[in-house]
């Protein structure tokens, strides 16, 4: 690993810990899939290995209509 990156390893028995939820992880992952496919629902089903009713239930999910252009 690069020096920046090994210097910044936990050390054996520390506790890591995260500020987002996993669910927040996967909503910043599908939207900026989304926006980088131009909501292009089918690019964004092959880029995301999902089939599109889950893209529609996600969306849903995580209201992310509402960052939609237009």
């Amino acid at each position: 690993l690069p020096a920046t990156l090994a210097d910044k390893s936990p050390a054996p028995g520390d506790v890591i810990s995260s500020k987002k939820s996993l669910e927040e992880i996967e909503k910043e992952h599908i939207l900026r899939v989304l926006q980088d496919q131009d909501w292009n629902i089918s690019a964004a089903t092959r880029v995301l290995g999902l089939n599109r009713s889950t893209i529609y239930n996600k969306i849903e999910k995580y209201n992310l209509e509402e960052y939609r252009p237009g």
